[in-house]
């Protein structure tokens, strides 16, 4: 699973602007890590994951599969 997907796959409808507001990172670079052209930094990365809530166990499979 590539992170762009791993982003999508966890975003449960929440829409990219409101990721962004979550997260404090621009709206369009978070537009670029869903759409795969460019890769989050671990900062930018956990900051995501925090903003979605994300389950540790599907965060552990992300890590494992990479």
């Amino acid at each position: 699973m590539t992170t762009s997907e791993f982003i999508n796959k966890n975003l449960n409808g929440t829409s990219q602007y409101r990721l962004s507001k979550l997260s404090g990172i621009s709206a369009p670079l978070i537009a670029n890590y869903c759409n795969g052209k460019s890769e989050p930094s671990i900062v930018n990365f956990k900051a995501i994951v925090k903003a979605l809530d994300v389950i540790k166990d599907n965060l552990n499979d992300f890590m494992y599969e990479n």
